[in-house]
């Protein structure tokens, strides 16, 4: 697993399904923009600063996590340090399967 580590807004590509996303480095909020998925593309995020770190699904789309059914488009924050998050496209929206901290949704 190759990671990749952000420090501003930064759109994700598909291939570069599989990664593993930190924000180790930022100095101000990090977001990490989902490309529009395909089959089975996945994402590992860890938050390893102390800065905001959110995972944006594009428009139309939308993450499922233990939390519920987010609104399209809306971002998922990593809230605390160490806090973990994996999601994989299903072909119609972005599931979490691996969950760790405190995530907080944009509008709850």
């Amino acid at each position: 697993t190759s990671i990749a580590a952000i420090t501003t807004n930064t759109s994700l590509a598909i291939t570069q399904s599989g990664q593993c996303v930190t924000n180790r480095a930022a100095g101000a909020t990090a977001v990490a923009a989902l490309p529009s998925g395909t089959l089975g593309v996945r994402f590992l995020f860890v938050r390893v600063t102390a800065q905001a770190f959110r995972v944006d699904p594009q428009a139309g789309e939308a993450i499922f996590y233990s939390g519920g059914t987010m609104s399209n488009g809306e971002y998922l924050e990593l809230g605390s340090v160490a806090a973990r998050l994996e999601v994989v496209w299903d072909g119609s929206n972005w599931g979490a399967t691996l969950e760790h901290g405190t995530l907080t949704e944009e509008t709850p």
